[in-house]
């Protein structure tokens, strides 16, 4: 009987993977508990047999005296107690290794239950992100560590949707366990630290929406590293909140979905421009920031210079000097993500104040030069975070700007939109549209962007964009007769 229990636990040991930890109550944290899966039984001949075999079969690489006559057995991935002082009888002398049940069938005091512990061997934090789980980590031990998102009592159990960085992930707390009254008093948005086992979803509760939605952690262990207060503002949910609000409290602001997922889209798009530029044999370079004042477009920041009273630095509305500097001294191709800082009123495609460009120079280039260099940098861009959407091909139309502005309206139009001004000058030529004929008439043209299905709209409809020209300004200019 001994025999066979020596090869099961020995076999158990070897073959466990998983990061749980398994150690007798009321003795966690004691120094020869504190590195791995461990076995208390006696030493006595019996127990001597079965220390030899967990070391000639699970590969003990160390061993030591502990205190008394205990012996620690360091293995290569666990440690295994022999205690001579602990023949407390269990009938069964049962032990539970990630799941797999060991009969010993003598009274010998085999103490090992199996609730999960902290583990020295983990990470103190995490052994996976909240994003990392998935259906082939099922019957794993796993420690998370993140964010409150949301919770859900559902009678016997509670539901914590746990977030960090990198994604979310169901955590499970049956009522009656050890970590269930900490995880049901602790406020969104606190940040835990969660121990337990990776356990298929049940059929379904599978949430596809989620990279770890067919599974979930059911949790034995729960730290609070950091408890929330009351929230100003909600972070789970679309909820729309004053501004005001979101900029006093933008620290919870930015953990919101929407925002965590623009400053990463940001610095992807920065991260995939600096590596493009670089392919293409550009050289990153930084300027200063604190310089002189330039005569430039916009008003510059000033920035007092406490060692030189009454003198100032300017903040560079963009590095235009250092740049040609860096151009004249011979540096064949120059870029960098560039801070711009400009004193004016904000634009719909620009911040107020600062705001980065790409900024580039090359040496002994034709204009030809310039669009064959950044055509493949600019549409790499756009087709790496195009997300499906159609990009234009290189080489990209060239349009002559008194063409832009006839066909657009604008030197940068947006070619998505397939609508174009047209000369319909003769088309009102001697017509009854009294505003438009009299243009005609004059010498003037009429241009006009094409509204289709509007052929089939009253009288009153255009009679009412008439009026709307004329309170624009449209036809007010003299027309001789």
């Amino acid at each position: 009987m001994l025999a066979n229990a020596e090869m099961q636990i020995a076999a158990a040991i070897m073959a466990t993977t998983t990061c749980g930890l398994e150690i007798p109550s009321g003795l966690e944290g004691q120094p020869c508990l504190r590195a791995g899966r461990h076995i208390r039984c006696p030493a006595d001949n019996p127990g001597n047999a079965l220390r030899d075999s967990i070391q000639n079969l699970a590969g003990c690489v160390s061993c030591r005296n502990t205190s008394g006559t205990r012996r620690e057995y360091r293995l290569r991935s666990h440690s295994v107690v022999l205690d001579p002082g602990s023949a407390t009888a269990d009938s069964n002398l049962i032990g539970r290794f990630a799941g797999r049940q060991l009969d010993f069938g003598e009274p010998r005091g085999l103490v090992c239950p199996s609730s999960i512990h902290r583990d020295a061997r983990m990470h103190l934090y995490r052994t996976h992100t909240c994003g990392a789980l998935r259906a082939a980590d099922s019957g794993h031990a796993a420690r998370l560590s993140g964010w409150v998102h949301a919770k859900r009592d559902h009678g016997g159990l509670l539901f914590i949707d746990l977030r960090d960085h990198y994604g979310m992930t169901q955590c499970v707390f049956p009522a009656g366990s050890p970590a269930f009254a900490a995880a049901d008093a602790v406020r969104p948005e606190s940040v835990i630290t969660v121990t337990g086992q990776v356990v298929p979803r049940e059929a379904g509760t599978v949430n596809p929406r989620l990279p770890t939605g067919e599974v979930e952690l059911r949790a034995a262990d729960l730290i609070v590293q950091s408890a929330a207060e009351v929230l100003p503002m909600q972070v789970a949910g679309d909820e729309k909140f004053p501004e005001d609000i979101r900029l006093k409290y933008r620290f919870i602001d930015l953990r919101r979905e929407k925002l965590h997922r623009n400053i990463m889209l940001r610095a992807g798009v920065i991260a995939s421009l600096r590596r493009r530029m670089m392919a293409a044999g550009f050289t990153e370079f930084q300027t200063p920031i604190l310089t002189a004042d330039s005569p430039e477009g916009a008003r510059a920041f000033l920035v007092p210079a406490r060692l030189h009273p009454g003198k100032f630095y300017a903040l560079p509305q963009a590095p235009q000097q250092f740049k040609q500097l860096i151009m004249v001294a011979g540096f064949d191709r120059y870029f960098q993500i560039a801070p711009c800082f400009r004193d004016e009123a904000s634009r719909a495609d620009r911040s107020p104040g600062e705001f980065y460009q790409l900024d580039f120079e090359m040496s002994f280039a034709t204009q030809e030069d310039v669009f064959t260099a950044t055509e493949p940098v600019i549409g790499g861009v756009f087709e790496e975070f195009a997300e499906g959407r159609a990009v234009t091909p290189a080489p990209w139309p060239r349009i002559p700007y008194d063409t832009a502005l006839m066909d657009y309206g604008t030197d940068k139009p947006d070619l998505r939109n397939p609508l174009k001004i047209t000369d319909v000058t003769q088309h009102f030529a001697g017509s009854s549209f009294g505003l438009f004929a009299r243009i005609a008439a004059s010498g003037g043209v009429v241009r006009a962007i094409p509204a289709p299905g509007a052929a089939s709209q009253p009288r009153s409809f255009f009679d009412k964009l008439n009026d709307w020209a004329k309170h624009e300004g449209a036809g007010e200019r003299s027309v001789p007769r």
